[in-house]
């Protein structure tokens, strides 16, 4: 797969379906209802354990609960705006598990990818044994076989990368090699070879007796995907006039997953045009220095807003602040302590020691004090 950004990130999580573009958005309309599969996970049986939720998953993932603000938690997926979620594909920038869930973590559909017209699911998942998205999203799609990959970047401190099958709610086939310290061979890999190897490994199948660093690596994962049909150097950057997407988040205002069919075909009657930038230089008859001198004196007014949802939001504004205050180490401790205490209703007192630890970070002065601000704002809180 190309690199992307060089690889500055921890994990990409993706799934390739043979179902049409409109098919998969109404099947992820139909999978906050849709319970999580059977027992029958090859090797472990994890398939059918519940997940357990940590960090801000205990305060955020409450289906029948409300955010600080007021704002409902766990909506629907809706349908944005073209550029709400960034460029592709959606990365995690950072290891820890944030308890993305079904109805937490934003979509985006790509379709129609390779020679068989593929639909590319991009979202974020947890560190679990496996991806709860994919066995609902499997069970949504009537049988329909989900094929799910999982990348990792510069900023994962081993690596981690997966290639798992889904269908009808249950995962049939798992091979990952993960190492959450290092890449050198000799490193503390885990390796999981599990179930029946789907006809797409055929070309790529290791060897037995290969050590767990080599049971699944890019080179298998690159394998995979050209078997069905995908240029994986092209995977997340199809120029096709013919090719689609739709951003989905639970971000208010945006369309019900009902109207994907509508949008799909309209984009396609009318390709997206470029976008437009909007022209900052300075009017012709103005001097340089002035110019410049204006500029460095006063920052851009009237920013928009993040596009990010309010959980969302919050999620990255805490973990920006321990990533940049505090070692690894004491981080996942430091956001569970914070969450139990949220939970516990210690509002004010949580936030008052987030803004200590976003205070204490290495960033600049006035990045800390936008994002105190902004998240005393997202709590319904006067700074």
């Amino acid at each position: 797969m190309t690199e992307t950004a060089a690889e500055d990130f921890a994990l990409i999580d993706f799934a390739i379906s043979a179902r049409p573009l409109a098919e998969v958005a109404a099947a992820l309309g139909r999978v906050r209802d849709t319970p999580a599969g059977g027992s029958d996970a090859p090797g472990d049986g994890s398939a059918g354990s519940p997940r357990r939720g940590n960090l801000l998953s205990r305060v955020f993932g409450r289906s029948s609960s409300k955010g600080w603000n007021g704002r409902t938690t766990g909506g629907n997926l809706l349908i944005q705006p073209d550029g709400t979620l960034g460029p592709p594909p959606l990365t995690r920038p950072v290891l820890t598990d944030m308890g993305f869930g079904v109805t937490h973590s934003p979509v985006r559909l790509s379709a129609p990818l390779g020679v068989a017209g593929l639909t590319m699911i991009e979202f974020r998942e947890g560190d679990g044994d496996v991806s709860t998205f994919c066995q609902r999203l499997s069970s949504a799609l009537d049988g329909d076989e989900v094929f799910y990959f999982r990348y990792s970047g510069s900023r994962h401190p081993g690596a981690h990368f997966a290639f798992h099958v889904y269908q009808h709610g249950r995962v049939s086939r798992r091979a990952v090699s993960r190492s959450l310290h290092g890449t050198a061979p000799e490193a503390d890999w885990q390796g999981i070879d599990s179930g029946i190897p789907h006809p797409l490994e055929t070309d790529s199948l290791p060897a037995p007796g290969t050590p767990n660093s080599e049971i699944m690596t890019p080179v298998r994962q690159a394998s995979i995907i050209e078997a069905l049909g995908i240029d994986p150097e092209t995977l997340f950057f199809e120029a096709s006039e013919q090719h689609v997407t739709l951003e989905l988040s639970d971000a208010r205002g945006g369309l019900p997953l009902s109207s994907a069919e509508t949008i799909i075909a309209e984009k396609r009657r009318k390709p997206p045009d470029a976008p437009v930038r909007e022209d900052r230089s300075p009017p012709p008859d103005k001097d340089d220095s002035e110019t410049v001198s204006a500029t460095e004196a006063s920052p851009p007014q009237d920013l928009p807003r993040s596009t990010r949802s309010w959980e969302e939001e919050v999620t990255h504004l805490l973990v920006e602040a321990v990533d940049s205050a505090l070692p690894p180490e004491e981080q996942v401790a430091w956001l569970d302590s914070l969450t139990a205490r949220l939970e516990a209703g210690d509002v004010d007192s949580a936030l008052a020691d987030a803004c200590r630890i976003i205070d204490a970070g290495n960033r600049p002065l006035a990045e800390k004090q936008a994002a105190a601000d902004r998240l005393i704002e997202l709590f319904g809180r006067s700074a």
